[in-house]
């Protein structure tokens, strides 16, 4: 049985309070896992007792804010947390640009006062916050689960008590201390020795030199108003042992430990088999709902649950919504693999999803791009068809990736009408796929239909999220079809146009280039060209096009110069070669030109313009035979003009 990797999760820590005695108080909590960083909302109620109640995981603070049930900047203060200078930023920035924040004040001009107060608020908080650093000589406060803020030292006596070396405590204080700018700093290189000691655990860090064997796994659920029964696994497969747990709910168990920062939770002894587990309960457990069960324990679950056949009636159900958890699972670390670059490995992992939960539209949307990015395009193709047939056809964004894939194979028909889908499907996100129907128009030569989807796109883009950037790919590729359509000054105002609205795309650079190219404006050319390469020093094809612009203003070495950096940066590109040793004949160099010219006829033997260039090249050394032969070719391929 292979292991599956484990998520790395490091939090959540506690790094915004906002207090509101009337509604009761927000915390804003973050963690860290994989190398990226999440967000969510505690909602601790004035008039409830017990655990605060969460929202989902956001990428970001201001996605997170936003999700909350009340006007967080409405009657809320903002209170001493360990907020350090990337949160106290974010924190201003959000008060002044959320379009929520923006909105109430426009339809409430009074309240004005109360983002300014709550502004007031934060300076104050780095203000205390740095008076109290420097009277206390702490480099964090966090908040554990006490109704006020606990200064946790860079190094104490529990800390001592791990038997550390010098090296790996000081890596230890080191990484507290760089803990201070969470989340905008990098962990030390050597994260391997701080994750044997360091384990967080909701706010407080609890050091452990843990051994990953002994991880602990919830295997059964069992529902009961106000909390769960549930049975625990430990072990490897065949030396497991269990125990009856008890949670959120009133029980007279021995308390074998309280794990702090998380719910209390109450335990049995360790058993050595599942039943003598559930046995040992003072709960009739079968008289409760199994809210899941582990996959492995099915048959035997259904075994020790033979007398309680209302019980057996209802294992399905727990069964089932493991399914759904594991299926999720898998998914979450597919996408992680997706960020890896490890395709194959997602491909599976979605696979496993889909055996869990086999008439749910997601697995199959997202392995069909996991195909499609590796190139399998039918097999993209039928997973799409699945995605559309389970989401009954509702789902905009399988329609758009089977555009693609359908663009990508040349069934150019089925592109248009995926994407008219799509379009229909969400007609205020319609800018990418109008962009993108127009490029499948572009490559039918269909260029009207093209710049009439180009257009409508950049009509819509300012709906779109990263409008800017859309608006300024509908203008580029535009710009494409007006140059094909040699309306160069459309095109040029085009491709300036998409550089206002996005400067960092070298390619419009390029391309406005080349329109100035075409209409014989060298100076602006290479200006625009230059600028491609400064934003691409490995810009091959910046240099090759400078490279030509130079030999047609008749400055050889310059030209020389671009075209070898062509070559090295593309040495199987036929073009740069063609175009280097028609320098080379340009400037008399007839030898280094027949070289030229046969590279460029090696990597691309149906370049009629190669071998007619060697031909005239032949003919000036000479070699009648060879220019004659080389004639002939290039007329076999149409490309070819003696006189």
């Amino acid at each position: 049985m292979n292991e599956r990797p484990k998520s790395q999760i490091y939090g959540p820590w506690r790094v915004t309070y906002l207090r509101c005695p009337a509604k009761g108080d927000i915390e804003v909590e973050v963690r860290k896992i994989n190398g990226a960083f999440q967000y969510r909302l505690s909602y601790l109620y004035s008039n409830e007792n017990g655990s605060p109640k969460h929202s989902k995981w956001f990428p970001d603070l201001e996605q997170a804010l936003a999700s909350s049930m009340w006007k967080w900047w409405q009657g809320y203060m903002p209170a001493v947390m360990p907020v350090g200078p990337y949160m106290l930023e974010e924190l201003r920035r959000i008060i002044k640009t959320s379009p929520a924040v923006k909105s109430y004040v426009e339809n409430h001009p009074n309240s004005m006062y109360e983002i300014m107060r709550f502004e007031r608020m934060i300076e104050d908080i780095a203000n205390y916050k740095e008076m109290y650093l420097n009277q206390c000589n702490l480099m964090e406060l966090r908040w554990a689960w006490a109704p006020d803020p606990v200064p946790l030292l860079l190094w104490s006596e529990r800390d001592e008590a791990l038997g550390m070396t010098e090296e790996e405590k000081a890596i230890v204080i080191a990484k507290r201390q760089a803990d201070w700018d969470y989340p905008g700093h990098e962990p030390p290189e050597s994260q391997a020795i701080i994750d044997k000691y360091l384990n967080v655990h909701g706010g407080a860090k609890k050091h452990t030199a843990r051994n990953p064997e002994n991880e602990v796994e919830t295997v059964i659920v069992l529902g009961v108003e106000g909390g769960s029964l549930g049975v625990q696994r430990m072990g490897d497969c065949g030396a497991f042992k269990y125990r009856f747990h008890v949670c959120d709910c009133a029980a007279d168990f021995l308390v074998d430990e309280d794990i702090p920062g998380h719910t209390p939770e109450k335990h049995s002894k360790w058993f050595p088999s599942l039943e003598q587990a559930l046995n040992s309960s003072r709960y009739e457990w079968w008289e409760y709902s199994p809210f899941e069960v582990a996959l492995d324990l099915e048959d035997e679950l259904q075994r020790i649950a033979e007398p309680f056949p209302e019980f057996r009636n209802r294992i399905q159900s727990g069964i089932q919504r493991r399914k759904l958890k594991v299926a999720k699972d898998c998914v979450k670390l597919a996408k992680n693999y997706i960020q890896q670059g490890n395709i194959e490995g997602a491909i599976s992992e979605y696979t496993r999803a889909i055996g869990y939960r086999p008439y749910s539209p997601g697995p199959y949307k997202d392995r069909g791009s996991a195909f499609q990015d590796i190139g399998e395009l039918d097999r993209a193709i039928a997973d799409y068809d699945l995605a559309i047939k389970y989401s009954n056809g509702a789902d905009s964004v399988v329609f758009f990736r089977r555009a693609g894939a359908y663009h990508r194979k040349g069934e150019f028909d089925r592109a248009i009408d995926d994407y008219s889908m799509a379009i229909k499907l969400d007609a205020d996100l319609a800018a990418m796929p109008l962009i993108n129907r127009g490029n499948v128009y572009d490559d039918m030569g269909d260029y009207s239909s093209a710049i009439a989807d180009y257009t409508e796109a950049i009509r819509l883009g300012c709906n779109a999220p990263n409008g800017n950037t859309i608006i300024a790919r509908a203008h580029h590729n535009r710009g494409l079809a007006y140059r094909t359509l040699e309306d160069s000054d459309s095109a040029i105002e085009d491709f300036t146009q998409s550089i206002w609205l996005d400067p960092s795309v070298p390619g419009s650079f390029l391309d406005r280039g080349n329109a100035y190219f075409d209409i014989d404006d060298y100076d602006r050319a290479v200006s625009d060209y230059t600028h491609a390469i400064q934003l691409d020093p490995s810009h091959h094809k910046a240099f090759h096009n400078r490279g030509c612009v130079y030999a047609e203003m008749g400055d050889f070495d310059k030209a020389f110069a671009d075209f070898d950096e062509a070559i090295r940066l593309m040495p199987n590109n036929a073009n740069v070669h063609l175009h280097h040793g028609m320098a080379h004949r340009e400037m008399g160099n007839h030898d280094l030109a027949i070289v030229s010219f046969g590279k460029a006829i090696e990597l691309d033997p149906n370049l009629g313009m190669a071998w007619h260039n060697r031909g005239l090249a032949y003919q000036k050394v000479g070699d009648a035979a060879s220019a004659s032969s080389d004639f002939a070719v290039a007329s076999k391929l149409g490309y070819y003009s003696q006189s």
